[in-house]
């Protein structure tokens, strides 16, 4: 039954649609959860000061696979977070591949701008020792945040939810469209802002604090607005209660590795550096939650007044493939 709040758009999909295949999506979950496992060994690389204990890129000491027995102390370290690397960057070319094979439309594409997106941030970490440039090392770490949001997203559009999603008209369409998309941005700031006091570029932690409580903020004030005005919108609410989940623990990993760092000189290394490591890991999942949701709400809600969504849009989002 509509409701005044929401009133359901006609579908565009007939009864001879074809089930979509289902690797594309498989495939995508796979490389985006990867990915994460590659964040946080970048992060222990940068902890440990590793960055440079491999002088050549793409070479390892000269070898295009290091021997295991020279796989010790930074060298290990650096060495396991390049072939982490090249794993990824293996799986998104496959990724390509099945994505231009099996999808429709402009999601067909997806796939290839996920290996370009890859294939930049691998560039760039060689730059950072080639030219032995530390400045470079921050936009590697940012730019792999932004690497794993974009593969969220590639997971979010190959999957069934966006595939049968109903679009309603609704009046809140815009403000929760603008506070989705805004929580998105402070948390790519913020994510920014950590990358440069983690290298020494900004020397005070209060700008990313600052940025955290934001994010939390503008999350809470766009999952409650959606709950009250579409509390029937079951999808785009359970990526809000993600993102909510995955605040919570960076915010927790965020002050207790804080507070080691100075509190508690005697706390073991390793321990501060897993602590960081699942930070930004989670890091990550915040920004790749808040970009999803921002997603899904655009494709959930329609301003009110839309009589019908058109077929550009349709095949743009790939909704009738």
């Amino acid at each position: 039954m509509d409701t005044p709040a929401s009133i359901a758009l006609p579908s565009s999909r007939g009864a001879t649609s074809v089930a979509p295949a289902p690797w594309p999506h498989r495939l995508a979950t796979i490389v985006a959860a990867a990915t994460l496992p590659l964040i946080y060994m970048g992060a222990r690389v940068t902890s440990t000061g590793s960055g440079m204990a491999v002088a050549d890129w793409p070479t390892h000491e000269g070898h295009w696979f290091l021997p295991f027995e020279r796989w010790t102390g930074p060298v290990a370290i650096e060495t396991g977070h390049r072939v982490a690397g090249q794993i990824v960057g293996l799986l998104a070319v496959v990724l390509a591949f099945v994505f231009f094979l099996k999808e429709t439309g402009m999601r067909k594409w997806l796939g290839l701008a996920a290996l370009a997106l890859v294939s930049v941030q691998g560039v760039v970490g060689g730059m950072r020792v080639e030219r032995i440039d530390p400045s470079l090392a921050p936009v590697h770490g940012c730019l792999a945040q932004a690497v794993f949001a974009f593969l969220a997203a590639v997971v979010l559009a190959s999957g069934s939810g966006w595939r049968e999603a109903q679009p309603v008209a609704s009046p809140h369409a815009r403000t929760l469209r603008a506070l989705a998309w805004a929580t998105a941005g402070a948390a790519y700031v913020q994510v920014i802002l950590g990358a440069l006091f983690r290298h020494a570029i900004v020397f005070s932690i209060a700008p990313h604090g600052v940025f955290a409580l934001v994010v939390l903020a503008l999350a809470v004030v766009t999952t409650v607005k959606m709950r009250k005005a579409h509390h029937e919108r079951a999808w785009p609410r359970k990526i809000g209660k993600l993102l909510h989940a995955a605040l919570g623990a960076q915010v927790l990993l965020g002050v207790v590795a804080w507070q080691l760092r100075f509190a508690l000189d005697g706390t073991p290394i390793d321990v501060k550096v897993l602590l960081v490591g699942l930070h930004l890991v989670m890091s990550a999942l915040v920004l790749g939650a808040s970009v999803s949701l921002a997603l899904a709400i655009g494709r959930d809600l329609v301003p009110a007044g839309a009589a019908r969504v058109s077929s550009e849009r349709r095949e743009l989002v790939g909704g009738a493939s």
